[in-house]
């Protein structure tokens, strides 16, 4: 089996980037693609604050574990994906073994500006969304799913998301190899993707 490709879907957050990569992984086939979200890698931040905290900076995430394990699947070897949760802020005790797959999704906030991150990457791909379809989109999500109140929500938004949006993950666009929107149909998305990969999808 040859080197597995790694195809990195950056954007902010609540731009659509799981929702891309579920869906291509479908197209695809489980059997030869494989998902990574880059928030599995979350550093434990157990007991503070949500509204307080900033997760959309690199210093949030553990990069040198993240990094490793990408290089070791690139290798052909397995690796072990932590598990995160997002109501506790911390790291379970479960876990997700992962093999090489013919492709792997990365799905992240900022995959191409961090060097040694992108070095790995086979493929950059960008969702673009407008910032008040991402706000609806993140707090329907942190409400329903997260227990946030509406207030949280738009308080951590403004005060860290926002800015860390414009410095962090918006310069991603300008080195992505594909830029899709996160607000048209999913279809036109998959099949621009197909077709800057040379993939047949459909």
């Amino acid at each position: 089996m040859s080197a597995p490709k790694i195809i990195g879907i950056c954007g902010g957050s609540a731009s659509g980037k799981t929702t891309l990569a579920e869906s291509l992984q479908r197209y695809l086939g489980k059997e030869q693609c494989a998902i990574i979200g880059m928030d599995s890698y979350y550093k434990d931040c157990s007991g503070m604050d949500a509204s307080q905290m900033s997760f959309d900076e690199p210093a949030s995430f553990d990069l040198p574990l993240l990094i490793k394990d990408l290089q070791q699947l690139k290798m052909g070897q397995a690796v072990t994906v932590p598990c995160y949760n997002y109501c506790t802020h911390s790291r379970t005790t479960d876990s997700q073994p992962m093999l090489p797959t013919a492709f792997i999704l990365l799905d992240g906030l900022f995959l191409f500006t961090l060097n040694a991150l992108n070095a790995l990457l086979d493929y950059r791909i960008y969702v673009d969304t407008p910032a008040a379809t991402r706000l609806v989109r993140r707090i329907n999500r942190d409400v329903k799913e997260r227990g946030r109140s509406v207030t949280s929500v738009v308080v951590q938004y403004l005060n860290t998301v926002a800015p860390m949006h414009r410095e962090h993950v918006l310069p991603n666009r300008e080195l992505a190899g594909c830029v899709v929107s996160g607000s048209a149909p999913l279809d036109q998305a998959l099949r621009h993707i197909a077709q800057s990969l040379g993939i047949k999808i459909g």
